[in-house]
């Protein structure tokens, strides 16, 4: 799955935990707006920012 690197953190996960079970915990890929690849962003991750944000 691709998300923009200006996504929101909730917004993400949200759209990762709609993927298919056997791929729901795949990392993402992480694009300019031009979508040129910037990064990858791990799931653990997302969760772990989730978390903080607490």
């Amino acid at each position: 799955m691709r998300v923009k690197a200006t996504s929101q953190v909730a917004d993400v996960a949200r759209r990762a935990m709609t993927r298919p079970l056997v791929d729901r915990f795949d990392p993402l890929l992480c694009c300019d707006d031009l979508g040129r690849y910037i990064g990858v962003v791990r799931v653990e991750r997302l969760v772990d920012r989730l978390a903080q944000s607490l």
